[in-house]
């Protein structure tokens, strides 16, 4: 079944300096559990210590790939494809848009995390309701953390 949580923050930064940002490696480590990110030009590679409600205790490897980002008015918009692998070689797919709105003096993202847990087994999933609400906590607490954290990236 897919899953979609939205969250949305506005920051004091323009529109090119969140949208780096949110892009880089660096941001990911933002994201709850995460530790040494690396990139090799193609993707975005990471582990997670997932340590959630509702699931068996991790490290899980993520792998993320942007799949297509595009400029508007008034804005910009990105997406990225995760596979997320257990230490038994389950996995889980999810997909990451970042939606940037330029105001004047600040910049609104609206973040939507789309998932789908149906290649994990019992042992990974102990309870699919209260690893769900454990998977929006973990999108609330990285947006969160991506505004609060936003600094300059090199172009």
């Amino acid at each position: 079944m897919l899953h979609t949580i939205d969250q949305t923050v506005t920051v004091s930064a323009e529109l090119d300096e969140v949208v780096r940002w949110c892009a880089s490696a660096e941001a990911r480590r933002c994201f709850p559990g995460v530790g040494d990110v690396t990139g090799d030009g193609t993707g975005l590679f990471f582990e997670v210590n997932i340590r959630a409600p509702g699931a068996a205790p991790a490290t899980v490897s993520v792998n993320e790939y942007l799949k297509s980002s595009w400029r508007g008015s008034p804005g910009y918009e990105f997406e990225t494809s995760q596979v997320w692998t257990w230490p038994n070689r389950d996995t889980a797919v999810s997909w990451h848009r970042y939606r940037f709105t330029a105001r004047p003096g600040k910049t609104t993202l609206d973040f939507r995390w789309r998932y789908i847990l149906a290649g994990l087994g019992d042992a990974q999933v102990l309870s699919d309701a209260r690893f769900n609400r454990s998977i929006e906590k973990a999108a609330a607490i990285y947006v969160e953390r991506l505004a609060r954290r936003i600094q300059p990236v090199a172009a």
